[in-house]
């Protein structure tokens, strides 16, 4: 099998990173915001798909402007790709990929 991550966990492996570069554990995260703490916990795990509103409002609480965020995605992905980690769109069930764990999704973002 060969490993692979899902878009969405590569999404949130990018929140993660920006949440934790602010300080902020996942309720002080939220404060504030029309986002749950268990939205949030679902979107860095990679569960959920991130919509702008949310980007919009957590890019405002870590202190980034959306665009730094989704370049950092951008790079993140690319970095994946160039190391031969295949990246699906959406979670499919027997896909047959070895999914990445948090730390080795971590470890492509480079950025920030």
């Amino acid at each position: 099998m060969k490993p692979g991550l899902i878009f969405d966990q590569v999404v949130g492996a990018v929140l993660t990173h920006y949440r934790k570069k602010a300080g902020l554990n996942q309720y002080q995260a939220v404060e504030g915001t029309n986002i749950g703490v268990s939205s949030l916990s679902r979107l860095e795990k990679g569960d959920y798909s991130l919509t702008m509103e949310q980007l919009f409002e957590l890019s405002e609480r870590y202190g980034e402007s959306m665009s730094s965020i989704t370049q950092c995605i951008e790079q993140t992905y690319k970095n994946a790709l160039a190391q031969g980690i295949t990246v699906e769109k959406k979670k499919k069930s027997n896909t047959g990929l070895l999914l990445l764990g948090a730390a080795a999704i971590a470890a492509l973002i480079i950025n920030s």
